[in-house]
């Protein structure tokens, strides 16, 4: 067992990271706390509706999960969301559908754009002067500060806040452009503009996110089973250079250590000197709500995704409505919708006692969509401090980090280098294989 790497963590980062091992016939074990593997992949079937309590699909454009799908058997039943894809955006106490053509911040369809009621007219025409403002420094900045900068103000309050600063729940003043989104500072270098770069940019073929017909935790699932070497239930609370101690006082030697949880549990693990770099990595926490209903108890149509929110007016940060956006995830005749709390600007409500969620989903909610009475069930699920925050200089304090790490020791995940189900498993594999190079010599 002295030769083994050790993998701390069984979500889809360690899961990867043990698959790169496993097909390399390199020594290895996982190491998982609970009783199950997919961390954050978690699918639940209940009544005949299949409930995800994190991430319900993967990009497609980032190609590391669409990969790890065809390797493990299961690309097959890997499905794209129902049509019509389109999302809204709720301004003003409106549910707004975004324009045709428009890919993210950039209209690649200004006559739909002009026709949408996303922003007032002085707000489309500042947008669409972007190509005009210089390029900046290319150093590091807030993402606000580059929306503002090359969009304008109100670009930033109606897409990028919702839109971009929405899928990590964090505030657009803090977080890092560099670190969450490195495309839009490379466009701007070599095109000298986002939207002439985007335009330049021919878009990726087929649909832009897949998930197994089962549920997310499918992909976890499938790895899982090609694995040899996890222990589930073996809770970590030590690593050295020389192994790992469990609780209940279990001693596991080993070669080296890769730790895929999020930065703070992994400074939980170490010795100070390794912790203290760690602790400067910050997360937000979130909740998320489903609900259930006839669809007779729902007016809206539900014909799309769902909606990202731009209205600080409500506590919601986003609604899937997950029915109508896969097949299969409610029986004929009901709907399923998820609520998201919690994040920048109100971090506390993703604190909020169960039913009080509940109520606040179920009265926002029914605003926007028309919900007659309660649901037929609700489910709550709370990730506390586990949405990483990619602050300005977020590159500069992983660099620091990883100049400091031992050679045993490799850290990947969430916390640094992209927080999707691509590049955790992109993450995982390369670190593993680092490890793998480093200690056998491949």
């Amino acid at each position: 067992m002295e030769g083994l790497i050790a993998i701390v963590g069984g979500g889809i980062t360690g899961l990867a990271a043990a698959w790169e091992l496993e097909r390399r016939k390199i020594p290895y074990l996982l190491l998982e706390a609970s009783s199950r593997l997919g961390g954050k992949l978690r699918s639940e079937v209940h009544d005949g509706f299949l409930i995800e309590a994190g991430p319900d699909s993967f990009v497609t454009q980032r190609p590391w999960a669409l990969e790890l799908a065809r390797e493990v058997g299961i690309e097959t039943e890997l499905i794209p969301p129902q049509p019509p894809g389109r999302t809204y955006l709720l301004r003003h106490g409106r549910l707004l559908p975004f324009p045709k053509g428009l890919r993210l911040l950039v209209p690649l369809d200004e006559e739909a754009f002009w026709a949408s009621e996303l922003m007032s007219e002085e707000g489309k025409r500042r947008l669409l002067q972007e190509p005009e403002v210089p390029p900046g420094s290319g150093q590091d900045e807030s993402l606000a500060s580059f929306i503002r900068r090359r969009f304008g103000e109100e670009a930033l309050e109606a897409l990028g806040a919702p839109l971009l600063a929405g899928l990590y729940l964090g505030d657009p003043e803090e977080l890092s452009l560099k670190a969450s989104y490195p495309q839009y500072l490379e466009l701007e270098q070599r095109f000298g503009s986002v939207i002439r770069g985007v335009r330049a940019t021919p878009a990726g073929q087929g649909p832009g996110f897949l998930t197994p017909r089962g549920g997310v935790e499918r992909l976890a699932q499938a790895v899982g089973a090609r694995l040899h070497s996890v222990r589930t239930q073996a809770r970590v609370v030590q690593v050295t250079p020389e192994g790992l101690r469990l609780e209940g006082g279990a001693w596991i030697a080993s070669r080296a250590v890769l730790l895929t949880p999020l930065a703070q549990e992994a400074a939980r693990l170490l010795p100070e000197a390794l912790a203290r770099p760690l602790r400067e990595f910050k997360a937000e926490s979130s909740a998320v709500v489903s609900l259930a209903y006839r669809r007779e108890a729902v007016s809206h149509p539900l014909d799309g995704t769902g909606f990202v929110s731009a209205d600080r007016r409500f506590h919601l940060r986003a609604s899937t409505w997950h029915s109508s956006k896969f097949a299969d995830r409610a029986p004929g005749g009901f709907v399923l919708l998820r609520a998201f709390f919690g994040g920048h600007p109100r971090p506390e409500d993703a604190l909020l006692p169960e039913a009080e969620l509940v109520q606040l989903a179920q009265h926002e909610l029914g605003e926007l969509l028309g919900l007659q009475g309660p649901p037929l069930f609700a489910r709550v699920v709370r990730w506390i401090e586990a949405s990483p925050q990619y602050r300005v200089g977020h590159h500069e304090r992983l660099a620091q980090l990883r100049a400091q790490l031992p050679p045993w020791l490799e850290l990947a995940g969430a916390s640094y280098e992209g927080v999707g189900i691509p590049d955790c498993i992109r993450q995982g594999r390369q670190a593993a294989l680092r490890l793998a190079e480093r200690f056998y010599a491949l």
